[in-house]
């Protein structure tokens, strides 16, 4: 609990501390982040449960791995172009 009121308050004012002046770039790239974070961990949920015997058969969605690994990799380099144009500006 304190640690998602931390990161709702801290982040955002410490991007606004770093020089990023426009409100909306910083919730724009605090948005971005959490989002394809959670895409991330989403898709290393999957690799983990595809991995584990006790999970292989409830799964009913079957997605080849390279699928997962290609969409972790965009939602990277998604966070990576975020950061790289939300600090040039």
């Amino acid at each position: 609990h304190e640690w998602s009121w931390f990161l709702t308050f801290i982040v955002p004012l410490s991007l606004l501390g770093l020089g990023m002046t426009n409100f909306l770039a910083v919730v724009n790239l605090t948005g971005a982040f959490a989002l394809a974070l959670q895409g991330i961990l989403i898709g290393m949920m999957y690799l983990a449960a595809t991995k584990n015997t006790k999970f292989k058969n409830k799964i009913t969605i079957h997605v080849p791995r390279f699928l997962v690994i290609a969409m972790i990799a965009v939602l990277l380099i998604g966070i990576g172009s975020e950061v790289y144009y939300s600090f040039l500006k």
